[in-house]
């Protein structure tokens, strides 16, 4: 099973609050309620370890046996950092995790200070302070239907036969022209849980795409009010008598629909040459198979291209999702059940069917958010897109199935590299999370979907993706992602060393990726690149042609995670990143000094979550020599520690 969705970032336009200093937090010891499972092998803290500091390499990998640490030949005030990942796919318990207990010959941070913080209290924090849209979405749940490929059925390969015909359907195209109507299924309560039938008309038809507006929600429209329907002995009739009013903020404009069309056909190529093409099978429920879609699908273009083997449409459908006139919840999403036969077309009871697939190629997006946030709704189409030929090329074909988390990032990743192409502000992409990654990276790891705080996930996921991007590869990294034969961090680890010729373990990675969040440039004296990119950083630049084809130039621009303020007040309309809940004004708070991933205090510990990190500075040197003293007598021998060292 597959559905995706995509929530509204949390750029709203609202004054801009910043907290003061009295807004501060004590202990990380709050986030350590209880032990958590914790299956890592466990090692006891007992060496001395002796350094010494040499600028060309400021970096110090431990052994988690280490107790005490010495370093000498430092400079005087410099900043030292304790960091710590979790290169594995299970969180590692807080008290298993190092932290400092005492140290020598420096200053000592055990209090906040600019970026460096204790934990907050997350869990008696309200959620309002967590979830950044008035409305609280819940996860969306679908219906029961069974999963694409069955236990013991091989996935159909990509130069597998399968069935060209179905008896009894026709595999003749209607030929929608504008203006005609066709009904389709829609969601219709804000859980996204219950569909039902509604017309819909052909308001714009491009090389790629198929744009329909359901009744009602055209500008032009003089209808108040709009109906679901039944279909029985091929007619469509309406439910009852009932009608549903349509709000006119969520109205759809002409010249809107026109633009999804333009935006539509001009990323498709772009898209299509790094994640390939969306899957024209089918899953046929009665013959246990994958079937050509267009024996079901009425919407496919029989006009055959000399440079395509069809051009097929997708579908985007326009109206009020979950018909809530909020512009604050799902901006769009892409449902794998159109990728099942309909309970119209099986012999199976409804329990075993998908009885409100639309049989084809579709997603769907908000009619509310298309005058208040366009840019958000352009950049949707390929987030949206990506999850459509994700499910074909990795499920249909594979029999693989990405988590959550790994398919949001892709998809953001995706986003990352149309939006320049497509002329969206900075403030309007996935860059507006990074506050978010800045704030909140302990509490996911970027491959972990939390239902309960899914504006922290899609932070994480991003932050990493967008790392990737600009660090190893760029265009080529992202087909290779998209295109192998694995998900997950497996997918990644592989696509990074065949892009780069590199043999990267999933430490190393994030051995980079924790230099990205604490150095905002270059060490002073560092000569060696560490990453194929150079120096690790976000603001490395991936503006390079795709190897595969060099007629397509993408773009992930740099970002500078140290001063997102500037980030956003540059392109965003207000000329200011607007915090709404608690949350991104503890975050803002942060970010008015030198800004980037918090720091925690020198004692603080926390669980490891999955592929994660946690950032502390333990404070700057006053001699060349000082010794740190660990907390545990215990460590988890999976996590891997490191100091840092920075001059000032």
């Amino acid at each position: 099973m597959n559905s995706i969705f995509r929530k509204l970032p949390a750029l709203f336009k609202i004054p801009l609050i910043i907290f003061s200093a009295a807004f501060s937090f004590t202990s990380c010891d709050y986030l350590l309620y209880d032990h958590i499972p914790d299956n890592s092998p466990k090692v006891d803290a007992v060496k001395t370890v002796n350094l010494t500091y040499d600028s060309s390499s400021p970096f110090f990998e431990l052994d988690n046996q280490t107790k005490t640490v010495n370093i000498s030949g430092l400079p005087t005030g410099a900043e030292v950092f304790l960091v710590r990942t979790n290169p594995t796919n299970a969180a590692i318990d807080g008290w298993y995790v190092q932290s400092v207990k005492s140290a020598g010959g420096m200053n000592l941070n055990t209090s906040q200070n600019n970026r460096s913080a204790a934990a907050p209290d997350m869990e008696n924090m309200d959620d309002d302070g967590l979830i950044t849209t008035d409305e609280k979405w819940p996860c969306f749940l679908p219906p029961t239907i069974l999963p694409p490929v069955k236990s013991g059925r091989s996935a159909l390969g990509p130069d597998a036969s399968f069935t060209a015909e179905v008896p009894g359907e026709s595999c003749t195209p209607a030929n929608y022209q504008i203006g005609d109507e066709k009904y389709i299924y829609i969601d219709c309560n804000t859980q996204v849980s219950e569909f039902a039938l509604a017309k819909a008309y052909l308001k714009a038809k491009g090389t790629y795409c198929n744009v329909w507006i359901v009744d009602g929600y055209q500008e032009d429209s003089d209808d108040y009010y709009y109906y679901y329907y039944n279909y029985s002995n091929g007619k469509y009739t309406p439910t009852s008598s009932q009608d549903y009013y349509i709000h006119s903020n969520a109205r759809v404009k002409d010249e809107f629909v026109t633009k999804i069309k333009d935006s539509f056909d001009a990323m498709y190529p772009l898209v299509t040459e790094l994640f390939g093409k969306p899957s024209n099978k089918i899953y046929d429920l009665d013959n246990d198979a994958f079937v050509n879609m267009n024996c079901y699908d009425d919407t496919w273009n029989s006009v055959v291209s000399a440079t395509e083997d069809t051009i097929d449409p997708v579908n985007i459908v326009i109206y009020d999702i979950g018909d809530d006139s909020k512009s604050n919840g799902i901006l769009g999403y892409f449902y794998s059940k159109d990728y099942y036969t309909n309970m119209i077309h099986t012999s199976r009871s409804v329990k075993d069917d998908t009885p409100y697939s639309n049989e084809g190629k579709y997603f769907y997006i908000d009619s509310a958010f298309a005058d208040s946030n366009p840019d958000e709704v352009i950049l949707t189409l390929a987030h949206e897109f990506q999850h459509m030929i994700d499910f074909g090329v990795k499920t249909v074909e594979q029999n693989l199935e990405s988590s959550t988390a790994h398919n949001e990032m892709k998809s953001m990743m995706c986003e990352d590299l149309m939006a320049e192409i497509l002329n969206i502000s900075k403030a309007n992409t996935p860059v507006n999370r990074l506050p978010h990654f800045c704030g909140s990276y302990l509490y996911n790891g970027p491959q972990e979907y939390d239902y309960e705080v899914t504006i922290l996930s899609y932070a994480t996921a991003y932050a990493f993706g967008a790392f990737l991007l600009r660090n190893y590869g760029g265009a080529d990294l992202m087909k290779a992602i998209a295109s192998n034969d694995s998900v997950d961090m497996t997918s990644v680890l592989s696509a990074v060393n065949t892009v780069n010729g590199t043999a990267y373990k999933m430490e190393d990675l994030l051995a980079d990726y924790t230099k990205a969040c604490i150095y905002s440039s270059t060490p002073e004296g560092v000569t060696s690149s560490l990453c194929p990119a150079g120096f690790p950083s976000f603001k490395n630049s991936s503006s390079i042609p795709c190897t595969s084809n060099s007629s397509y130039s993408f773009i992930a621009s740099p970002v500078n995670i140290f001063n997102l303020n500037e980030e956003m007040e540059t392109s965003s309309p207000n000329g200011s990143y607007a915090p709404q809940s608690i949350w991104d004004m503890f975050v803002r708070y942060y970010m008015q000094y030198e800004g980037g991933p918090m720091l925690y205090t020198s004692d603080s510990h926390y669980h490891l979550r999955p592929y994660g990190m946690m950032l502390n500075y333990v404070g700057n040197t006053k001699s060349s020599n000082i010794t740190l003293n660990f907390s545990q007598n215990q460590a988890s021998n999976n996590q891997k520690c490191y100091i840092y060292i920075k001059q000032n």
